[in-house]
């Protein structure tokens, strides 16, 4: 079978004693896959041959769903893991927090958060050179990112307050479009 581009075997086992920690029974899923990628080498493009082994092990009642389910499922987890928490630890400084408080903890992480979602989703919406393929997520953010993430946060609060005003300018025009049409009806 062919998934994403790529040439796909899959061994599906159900059912299979993992652990005597594990009183229940688990499910393997071996993936082979195969393609053929293009790369420059210099100035000529070369093709070579890739391949790749993956097996999954998944618990709990997944019966209703086939083998390239759990194999797609499983790449998109890699993929959350590889573009989210391995650049928020690697990129973002994530793995160490400067404060022990609960409740600052929990606020540093969301600061971390936002800042890296807005931060991507400037670069992927508006990010000329990262859409070209022209420089990688590492530049961009090595960058100014706190002066982009702020001029990105300072764009999006000046989109709220536009829109607030034209919903006040808006409720305003109908409040004396009904008052006039109240001050000239006939009792």
């Amino acid at each position: 079978m062919e998934r994403d581009g790529r040439q796909v075997e899959i061994w599906d086992v159900r059912s299979v004693r993992f652990t005597d920690a594990y009183p229940g029974p688990v499910r393997v899923v071996r993936v082979r896959e195969r393609w053929t990628e293009r790369k420059r080498v210099d100035r000529e493009w070369k093709t070579e041959q890739k391949e790749q082994n993956w097996i999954w092990v998944a618990a709990g009642d997944l019966d209703g769903y086939d083998g390239a389910a759990i194999r797609d499922t499983g790449h998109l987890r890699w993929k959350i893991e590889n573009n989210a928490f391995g650049e928020l630890t690697q990129h973002w400084h994530l793995t160490h927090c400067a404060h022990h408080h609960p409740v600052a903890v929990l606020a540093l992480l969301w600061i971390k958060i936002i800042a890296f979602t807005l931060f991507h989703a400037f670069a992927i919406l508006h990010g000329k050179l990262f859409r070209l393929g022209k420089v990688t997520m590492q530049e961009l953010a090595q960058a100014d990112l706190p002066l982009v993430a702020l001029r990105l946060a300072d764009a999006i609060f000046q989109r709220i307050e536009n829109k607030d005003r034209q919903t006040q300018k808006r409720q305003k025009s109908l409040e004396a479009q009904a008052a006039e049409r109240f001050a000239t009806s006939d009792p």
